[in-house]
């Protein structure tokens, strides 16, 4: 019984440490009223939708958050609360659809700021994965549609 217990808790120390790629970006933002005076120390939401390079409403989340003394505000896109979009889930928006957009509504004190939008660019994880859309093994690609098997491929 000993023996069945201390392999079930290896075995399960082993899953825990599988690498799974993050689901979100961290996101960082300093909270202004409309006149650009610093928000500080007050609860406001934040609405983050990711837009396509159509503008059509990707993923939608929002965040109820703190600001620090600078107005300061830090959360991670992809752990809010689902508000909408063609993504069921965060894990299911289409990174490889080309150009994304992140759009920020701020609402304080019942007053709603439409912050616009800005592209969303590469993040040093991401380029890694860049490299790859799908493979099951391949040590050198240029450019393959299907292998499954490649030692190199040129086209």
């Amino acid at each position: 019984m000993k023996k069945t217990f201390t392999v079930i808790a290896v075995l399960a120390m082993f899953a825990s440490l599988t690498a799974q790629p993050p689901s979100g970006f961290n996101y960082q933002a300093i909270i202004r009223n409309a006149s650009g005076n610093i928000i500080s120390n007050e609860n406001i939401a934040l609405e983050l939708s990711i837009l396509d390079n159509m503008d059509t409403n990707v993923w939608t989340e929002t965040h109820n958050v703190t600001t620090n003394q600078f107005g300061l505000v830090s959360l991670v896109v992809g752990q809010g609360a689902p508000a909408g979009g063609k993504a069921a889930t965060f894990d299911d928006i289409d990174w490889s659809a080309g150009a994304m957009k992140l759009r920020t509504v701020v609402t304080y004190k019942s007053e709603e700021i439409d912050m616009g939008s800005s592209e969303i660019w590469a993040v040093p994880y991401s380029l890694v994965a860049e490299k790859t859309l799908t493979s099951d093994n391949a040590l050198s690609a240029i450019n393959a549609e299907n292998a499954v098997t490649a030692q190199t491929a040129n086209n």
